[in-house]
């Protein structure tokens, strides 16, 4: 495993897995089952360069159609204003640049738990999935989970 992949994975793992988190596969993405919901955290890597940036949001449950079983998408928010760390040959500077990203997301995965609350659910109203037949929004980003 390259330096930079088993920062990532070490360093987020010891900030996630305590929240009960769990994490798909060997892969960067984080998953937290909510019930009617999960929550998805993905510490993406860029084609550019080493490194990761971070996505974080929801995707709800209820859509019926054939593919929920093989993807997950990001129906309310997705990508976290926050810096993309890049891995500098700096072992210690990179691993901080990625605790500051498990942070960050620890804190979008606390604010996404209070969707449990239905009355707080409804009253969010920056849904970016397309619902059919409803509204001629842009369909959610979607992310295959295996």
């Amino acid at each position: 495993m390259l330096p930079h992949n088993k920062i990532i994975k070490t360093t987020v793992k010891k900030f996630l897995e305590p929240e009960n988190l769990f994490q798909i596969g060997s892969s960067r993405s984080w998953l937290d089952d909510q019930g009617y919901y999960m929550i998805l955290v993905e510490f993406a890597s860029s084609g550019y360069s080493k490194g990761a940036s971070l996505n974080a949001g929801v995707s709800f449950l209820w859509e019926s159609t054939e593919s929920l079983n093989e993807m997950l998408s990001y129906d309310y928010e997705c990508q976290v204003i926050t810096s993309y760390v890049e891995y500098k040959n700096d072992d210690e500077a990179f691993q901080n640049g990625i605790e500051k990203l498990a942070k960050k997301a620890l804190e979008k995965v606390d604010e996404y738990r209070k969707f449990s609350d239905m009355d707080y659910a409804k009253s969010c109203k920056k849904f970016r999935r397309k619902i059919p037949g409803r509204d001629r929004r842009e369909p959610a980003v979607r992310r295959r989970i295996w």
